[in-house]
Formats: C-alpha cells, structure tokens, sequence
C-alpha cells in the first residue's frame, strides 16, 4: 500500500513540473498591431463613402451597409447596398475602389473635353493656336478635377458620421460640389471659360 502512495505522489510531481514547464513555454499574449485590429467606429465612414457617391446624381446617396433597403430622406433617395458597387460592379477595397471611381471620372472628363473641342473645331473664329490654347486650358481643368476628388478623401479620411448631424450635412455639400465639378468641368469657373474669355476680350478691343 505504501509503494502505491509514494509511486501516486511521483507522479503527481511530475504531472506539476511538466504543467509549470509548458506554463513557461507559452508566450506572453500581445495584443495585434492596431491596422490589424478591427475596431468599431460610430456612424458611416466618410471617407469611403467619398468614392461612392462622387459619381452620382445630385440627389442620390448610396452607403455600404449591412443590409440592403432604401430611405426617402430629405436629400432624396438614399440608397443602402450591402456591397460597396461602382457602375454595377462590386467593389469593397478600397484601393481598388479608388481606381475605379478615378477610371471612371477620367473616362467622363475626356469625353467631355473631346466634345468641346469638337464644337469649337469647325469655328472659323477660333484659330489652331487658339484651338490648342484652349486644348490645354481644359488639360488643366481635367487636373483640378481630379485633384478636387484626392482633397475631398484626404478631408475626410479617418472621419465619421451619423444620418442627419452637421457633418453628414457638410458631406454631402463638399459631395455635390464635386459632383458639379465632374458635371461641368469647362464651366464658368473653369480655366477654359478664362482663355475663351480672354479671347473674346481681345477681339472685341479696338
């Protein structure tokens, strides 16, 4: 009986030390580096959302949500997709997001610019040297396009909104001032409407 005991109790020591031993083994938990890390935030990321709607109608909002129905707000119809879309087609990285809407406006913009450039081609007013002056000035408008969609991200990278509050509000008109922008590229306030301008001045001078 005794040979039992003492055979249970060396066994009971070395089940402990080859507990304590793999305690030991076991690395110290470190927490995942933050970018790796999903973390809640409160109301709609803006800035996901710029590319989402820069390309829509003036009164059309689409959000990635989790589920998929439509609001009629105040601001029109409001569309929830659970799927981030782009022109129909699914887009939920955001690099590839960005590409799409960049491709997107670029392909508008030119169109624009070739129709415009078309019209004032058969003008026996407009001279070649004008007509490329006038070409260049619409090359720079498509840039300050381009580069108000960049801004509008930055702006509001890392920033969040709910439904309705001021910051959803001044989205939404920093959205639609884009929106014109790709609208109407050569408009008034454009470099294009300058030199055309500029030429008119010019030949209306005595």
């Amino acid at each position: 009986m005794a040979g039992w005991w003492r055979q249970a109790a060396a066994l009971a020591a070395i089940a402990a030390a080859v507990a304590g031993r793999a305690d030991d083994d076991v690395p110290a938990f470190e927490p995942a580096p933050a970018e790796q890390r999903s973390v809640a935030r409160p109301g709609i990321d803006l800035a996901a959302h710029v590319d989402l709607n820069v390309t829509l109608r003036d009164n059309d909002w689409r959000l990635g949500g989790g589920v998929q129905h439509v609001v009629i707000g105040g601001h029109g119809p409001l569309v929830f997709d659970g799927n981030l879309t782009i022109g129909g087609g699914t887009v939920q990285e955001p690099a590839e997001r960005i590409r799409r809407t960049d491709e997107f406006v670029l392909v508008r913009l030119r169109q624009a610019q070739r129709d415009t450039l078309a019209a004032l081609a058969g003008d026996p007013l407009v001279s070649a040297a004008r007509l490329r002056a006038l070409e260049l000035a619409t090359e720079a408008d498509i840039r300050r396009v381009t580069a108000e969609i960049v801004r509008l991200r930055d702006r509001y990278a890392g920033r969040h909104a709910n439904l309705g509050d001021e910051a959803w509000q001044t989205f939404q008109r920093d959205v639609r001032r884009c929106r014109r922008s790709i609208a109407d590229p050569f408009g008034a306030d454009s470099l294009f409407a300058a030199v055309r301008a500029g030429f008119a001045a010019a030949d209306t001078d005595p």
